[in-house]
């Protein structure tokens, strides 16, 4: 694939951009449906699919995938991750209409004081995002 610059814009081959949206509208419908078996949540919600109960797992096989996350390799030295995880997936089994705050995710799983702030400490908001790489290295 030959790339040219010329002043003021990018030349593509004829039919990149399509073939490259295509891919990646592929590959977000796919992780939509691994996280959504997961969590049992809507994560990454695609409009035309939103209303479909088809895709609303079993709390069971919710549990039992939880279960292989957290034994696999790539959770075994994270005791703070494995928690968390534990808690969003029972709190969306519980309650998947309602997503849990980030004081109570704060306070019940990272054992933050009463009077933890969540706009002065980005500790939750930190661990998510550790969560969410994690989750992404073992699919």
């Amino acid at each position: 694939m030959r790339l040219a610059f010329l002043p003021g814009q990018w030349k593509y081959p004829r039919g990149m951009f399509r073939r490259m949206k295509r891919g990646m509208i592929q590959a977000l419908k796919e992780r939509k449906t691994l996280f959504n078996q997961i969590l049992g949540t809507k994560v990454l919600a695609v409009p035309a699919m939103e209303n479909s109960g088809a895709n609303t797992p079993d709390p069971e096989e919710c549990r039992e995938q939880l279960r292989k996350i957290l034994e696999s390799r790539t959770f075994r030295g994270s005791e703070a991750l494995r928690n968390l995880l534990a808690f969003l997936v029972g709190w969306s089994l519980k309650s998947p209409e309602t997503p849990p705050k980030e004081y109570v995710i704060a306070t019940e799983v990272l054992g933050r004081p009463e009077d933890f702030d969540p706009h002065a400490d980005p500790a939750v908001r930190v661990q998510v995002g550790r969560l969410r790489s994690k989750l992404t290295d073992y699919y």
